[in-house]
């Protein structure tokens, strides 16, 4: 699809929406995450070829929700091991007013960089306004 929407018109950034939802021919003995991982070949495949940034949103296991510290890991996205291997970049959003009212981050949104193939690994504070779903810098 992205060959075809690439050769009618400009194609410079593609979202997908939930990796999860998306599928693919099965395999003998295939279980989802090696689906999953498949879908992120596929993608990353496609990408290179017709020259195209992918971001694909995906579903983090309920587990987070019974640890203290709720920050995601890497490990958290539901078939992390397909992800991983293919991900150039992977970045984990968190935001401590969700689950901490008194928190003295209110209205920031984390950013961590779980992994980066040609970069730092860290994290990056930005401004959320829930209100209107924007996400900006932080005043300094």
């Amino acid at each position: 699809m992205m060959r075809i929407v690439k050769r009618q018109s400009r194609l410079d950034f593609v979202v997908v929406n939930y990796i999860q939802d998306e599928s693919d021919q099965g395999e003998h003995n295939d279980n989802a995450g090696s689906a999953i991982g498949r879908i992120c070949r596929k993608l990353r495949r496609g990408a290179n070829e017709v020259d195209c940034a992918v971001m694909a949103l995906s579903q983090v296991v309920r587990s987070v929700e019974t640890r203290e510290n709720k920050r995601p890991l890497s490990s958290d996205l539901a078939g992390s091991t397909g992800i991983e291997t293919s991900a150039d970049v992977i970045a984990m959003l968190y935001r401590d007013e969700y689950y901490n009212e008194s928190t003295d981050k209110k209205n920031v949104l984390e950013v961590n960089f779980t992994k980066q193939r040609n970069g730092k690994l860290g994290q990056v504070e930005l401004f959320y306004d829930k209100e209107r779903q924007r996400i900006t810098n932080i005043a300094r």
